[in-house]
């Protein structure tokens, strides 16, 4: 079970590493068509979502 946990959390990892990598690139691509007030609210809206999405993978520590 120890490692069925272990193998969950690092997929859990890996996917929320993978998302937020997701959100930056797509903010990287829309920010030169903003103007300076909207990449404001964009990069607020972003690190929303980033604190949200931690909250709802909820990755724990490993158990040794």
């Amino acid at each position: 079970m120890q490692q069925a946990d272990n193998e969950l959390r690092n997929l859990r990892a890996l996917d929320l590493h993978e998302i937020k990598g997701i959100l930056d690139r797509a903010e990287e691509r829309v920010n030169p068509v903003l103007t300076p007030d909207q990449r404001q609210r964009l990069r607020q809206m972003l690190e929303d979502r980033k604190q949200r999405l931690d909250e709802w993978f909820n990755v724990p520590e490993p158990h040794d």
